[in-house]
């Protein structure tokens, strides 16, 4: 099973009416262990459906989980999974697929966000992959990419929002390419402000999140 993000969209038309019909299937994770009348559960629903699954941070109401297949011998992540307590159990709370790879990957954070009404939940993490980049907009360099990616959930449901807070380019040990920003959760809004190279890997944004 993968926990992939997979939507599916069947639509029938009538011939003397417009009605239509809209099936939208969630992602399988989200089908197959939503909610769990405790921990325990949770774990034996992820093992039943072929996952194994880590909680790499947690505090005082939630839980975050890299999910990767059991039988996984190269440390790929599946997806990442945040786990929310629900009265005596616990719901999905969030759900991203990122890919990559564990060796490739640092949490540098898990929180709770308020500003104002609105409540959610956020964690960063640090990734490095193999990139390419063209300089001259003509020849092209393989490269590491380095980038910060701040993820923004409500907890009701499990669909999040990433944003790319800071990433480098960089070539033969050198960054050509970066952008240096900082997040700021306004009201139901994230804002991103920052300075960097043109063309950047990222660049200063406002995004609406899902809080609720």
């Amino acid at each position: 099973m993968r926990a992939a993000l997979i939507a599916a969209l069947v639509v029938w038309v009538g011939h003397t009416a417009e009605a239509k019909r809209i099936v939208i299937m969630e992602p399988p994770l989200a089908r197959a262990c939503p909610t769990a009348k405790s921990w325990p559960a949770v774990m034996d629903c992820m093992k039943l459906h072929g996952l194994k699954a880590t909680v790499v941070r947690q505090i005082d109401d939630a839980k975050l989980l890299v999910v990767q297949a059991a039988d996984d011998k190269l440390g790929t992540i599946e997806t990442w999974a945040l786990y929310v307590q629900a009265g005596a159990g616990w719901k999905l709370g969030g759900l991203v697929q990122n890919g990559g790879y564990l060796a490739d990957v640092e949490v540098l954070r898990f929180e709770r966000v308020t500003s104002g009404t609105h409540h959610g939940y956020r964690f960063d993490v640090a990734t490095s992959s193999a990139s390419s980049v063209s300089l001259d907009q003509v020849t092209v360099q393989t490269s590491l990419l380095r980038e910060t990616q701040a993820t923004f959930c409500s907890g009701i449901g499990y669909s999040c929002m990433t944003v790319v807070p800071s990433c480098e380019q960089v070539v033969f040990g050198q960054t050509v390419l970066a952008f240096d920003g900082k997040l700021a959760v306004e009201a139901n809004q994230i804002v991103l402000t920052g300075v960097g190279s043109q063309p950047s890997c990222s660049a200063p944004a406002t995004y609406t999140t899902m809080f609720q």
